[in-house]
C-alpha cells in the first residue's frame, strides 16, 4: 500500500505547524499522518520497517498477553505504542530510533520528560494517566489533535485529545 503523502495532502499540514517546528518534528507529524485510516489495530503489534510493512493486513494470532483479543485470529497492524515507534522509526530514517523511543508505552513514558499543556508541540507524546494509551500530538484545531492507534477508535485515526491525556516530549 502507497502511505506517501500527495504535495495537496502534505501542504495544509505543514501550514498548520508552529513555523519554528523543528524538522524531526514535522516529520514525526507526517509519518503519524501517513497511516492515519490504513492500518489496522493489533494488540502487540510492533514495526520498525521504514514505510509500509508487508505483515500488515496479514492473518494473524494475537499472542500478547492480557488481552482480550489473545487466541483469535485478526489483520496484523500496529498498537498504540507500536505506532509511536513506528513513526519515530521513519520520521528519522533508522530503526535505531527504537533505542530512544523505545516499545511499550511504560517505557515510552519512561524515555520522556513531562510537561505542562502550555509546552505542547507538534511531535510530542500523550499519554493516559494510568498509561494504557499513548498517541502523538499532530497539531491544534482550537482542541490538541492526537494521531494514536486504537481498537476503539477505527484503528490509526486521528481524534481531539482525550481530556485525560498527559503530555510528555521525547
Amino acid at each position: 500500500m502507497d502511505i506517501t503523502l500527495s504535495p495537496q495532502e502534505i501542504a495544509p499540514i505543514l501550514e498548520s505547524l508552529p513555523e519554528n517546528l523543528d524538522q524531526l518534528r514535522k516529520s514525526a507529524v507526517l509519518a503519524a499522518y501517513s497511516l492515519v485510516g490504513k492500518v489496522n489495530y493489533f494488540w502487540g503489534g510492533k514495526s520498525t520497517v521504514i514505510g509500509w510493512d508487508s505483515r500488515w493486513g496479514t492473518l494473524m494470532k494475537v499472542t500478547a498477553e492480557d488481552s482480550p483479543t489473545t487466541g483469535t485470529v485478526r489483520p496484523f497492524g500496529l498498537d498504540c505504542s507500536g505506532y509511536v515507534t513506528w513513526v519515530y522509526v521513519n520520521a528519522t530514517g533508522s530503526a535505531d530510533a527504537v533505542e530512544i523511543i523505545r516499545h511499550g508505552v511504560s517505557s515510552q513514558y519512561a524515555a520522556c520528560i513531562s510537561i505542562s499543556w502550555s509546552q505542547v508541540q507538534p511531535g510530542d507524546l500523550a499519554f493516559y494517566q494510568d498509561l494504557s494509551h499513548v498517541g502523538i500530538v499532530v497539531g491544534e484545531n482550537g482542541n490538541l489533535l492526537i494521531a494514536h492507534c486504537s481498537s476503539g477508535h477505527n484503528n490509526v485515526g486521528c481524534p481531539a485529545c482525550p481530556v485525560q491525556a498527559h503530555p510528555a516530549f521525547i
